[in-house]
């Protein structure tokens, strides 16, 4: 993966100090997992302690380029950064990144009619199993609330 090694070396280039700091610290609480990869590119998220979105990165592997989802002035971001070092480190020590699906649930959103009125549902879907969340999204991403782990 000669490609994917050449990514990494970009990022780090282009890598504020400050910036590579914070991605060192997110990749080293195991806050990124990978949502896909093929020969093109890999897709992760970034899910940190205290957020409640887990930004997307995808890394593109024949142009050396990347992206996040987040709203950060950086480029690379934190987020990019933490991705690299996640896969340098897979290279490094063998101990493949986390897969997303296996460690957490997706938040999903369903609409059904109810007596002729549409009606939302959040739920957290893992492994195939929807699972309804009624408490507060924001109390349950805090661990104060009831309800599985989601991304």
């Amino acid at each position: 993966m000669a490609s994917l090694v050449s990514l990494i070396d970009a990022v780090q280039a282009d890598c504020d100090r400050a910036v590579w700091s914070r991605g060192v610290e997110l990749a080293r609480g195991d806050s990124v997992q990978v949502e896909s990869r093929d020969a093109r590119e890999i897709v992760l998220r970034v899910v940190g302690k205290a957020a409640r979105v887990a930004p997307q990165v995808t890394l593109h592997l024949a142009d050396e380029a990347w992206e996040c989802s987040c709203a950060s002035v950086d480029d690379p971001c934190e987020h990019v950064a933490a991705a690299a070092i996640a896969l340098r480190r897979e290279q490094k020590t063998g101990a493949a990144v986390p897969e997303q699906s296996k460690r957490m649930g997706r938040l999903v959103y369903l609409l059904r009619d109810q007596g002729g009125a549409l009606v939302l549902e959040r739920a957290v879907e893992f492994e195939g199993k929807r699972t309804p969340l009624s408490a507060r999204l924001t109390a349950v991403a805090a661990g104060r609330g009831n309800g599985p782990e989601f991304v």
